[in-house]
């Protein structure tokens, strides 16, 4: 999840935990394209174009408000926060809004102006769609209530933890063979800094390079063999290089940093842009890992890690039905997830739509929609 411990100078950027809130409280009003695809698939309902429209909305700042916040909010990419701010010319310091100001916002697509697909429903009525997705499961969704956009970026998916088993050339299971190094007299980096790297045994970066930043999340064991679950939290691009000295202007951030955290060169996989989808040409079934973060219960935009990946045929974008199973009970659905971050024997599934608030290790998951990649 997109997340920082302090709020930013340069950037206006609200603490984790409140981050995280805001993240919950929006994820209510947002069922994304992949779940709208797979249900209105179903029932044969025309989709909304994807494309942000044209209308300015009149927003009320509340309190507790920051742009990125609202830029989440209306175009699913926090990191468009400026372009908010530069169509308000009236807010002169983007870190100082206030309760009752009022912003206008063009190409808004957000919870509040989020228009019904299925309005030959009537209020109050209840349609059941059972499909089959698989031999052993099949797909039950309420669809009176289907609503929503795609509002989800490149960003977001950007900074999906998955797992990782390859290793370095000290042996160690981390991405890359470089280390940012902590920063001076301050506790952590601030978006735009200048970072040091250490780069290790066979590393060469010319400026201009483009990197990402991972940091360990823990590390586990999955089919035997220990792995370690890591995320993107950064990307830098590098500006100077001197002996076995690298410095480097921080681009973006999905968490703090705050040195110690692994450099390599930039490698573009996350999800790009609005896939389309079609039916799989085969059954796909996999088994869920774990849920990657800590929490009571799963919510919105958490991470399933699957049991499957490339060599089984699975791709970024495919959407999945999952199955939680009690003992003594049948399989009965409980979430949808799309794949944001696909390796060759594991994915890491975004929670987009949530029935039964229960997924547990071993759960049963089946490919409902397959990803067609832009050409």
């Amino acid at each position: 999840m997109q997340s920082f411990s302090v709020r930013n100078s340069t950037s206006g950027l609200p603490d984790r935990h409140s981050f995280r809130n805001r993240i919950q409280r929006f994820s209510s009003g947002l069922l994304l394209l992949c779940a709208l695809n797979a249900f209105a698939d179903s029932l044969q309902i025309p989709l909304q174009n994807s494309e942000a429209s044209d209308q300015v909305v009149t927003y009320i700042v509340k309190d507790g408000d920051t742009f990125w916040d609202l830029a989440f909010e209306f175009t699913g990419d926090p990191f468009e926060w400026p372009f908010l701010w530069e169509g308000n010319p009236h807010i002169k310091n983007p870190h100082l809004i206030y309760p009752g100001d009022q912003l206008l916002i063009s190409g808004a697509s957000g919870q509040d102006h989020i228009s019904t697909v299925n309005d030959s429903a009537s209020e109050g009525s209840r349609q059941t769609t059972n499909r089959q997705v698989s031999s052993k499961y099949s797909l039950t969704e309420d669809s009176s209530g289907i609503k929503g956009k795609f509002l989800l970026s490149s960003h977001f998916f950007s900074s999906v933890p998955f797992l990782w088993t390859k290793k370095d050339s000290s042996g160690n299971i981390y991405p890359g063979n470089a280390i940012v190094e902590k920063p001076q007299k301050k506790g952590s980096y601030q978006l735009f800094d200048i970072i040091s790297i250490r780069p290790g045994k066979g590393v060469n970066f010319i400026p201009g390079d483009t990197i990402d930043l991972f940091e360990s999340i823990r590390f586990v064991r999955f089919r035997n063999s220990v792995t370690n679950l890591v995320k993107r939290n950064g990307k830098a691009v590098v500006n100077k290089v001197e002996d076995r000295k690298i410095s480097a202007r921080l681009m973006e951030m999905s968490e703090v940093i705050r040195g110690g955290e692994r450099a390599t060169k930039y490698d573009n996989v996350a999800l790009k842009g609005v896939y389309k989808f079609s039916q799989p040409e085969k059954p796909v079934e996999a088994e869920v890992f774990e849920r990657v973060e800590s929490s009571a219960s799963p919510f919105l935009f958490q991470t399933l890690i699957i049991d499957k990946g490339e060599t089984e045929g699975i791709r970024v974008g495919d959407i999945f039905a999952v199955y939680h199973k009690e003992k003594g009970k049948s399989a009965q659905y409980c979430m949808t997830g799309y794949a944001a971050h696909v390796n060759s024997f594991s994915s890491s599934l975004i929670i987009v739509s949530i029935s039964n608030n229960t997924v547990s290790p071993k759960d049963s998951v089946a490919l409902i929609l397959r990803s067609v990649p832009e050409q």
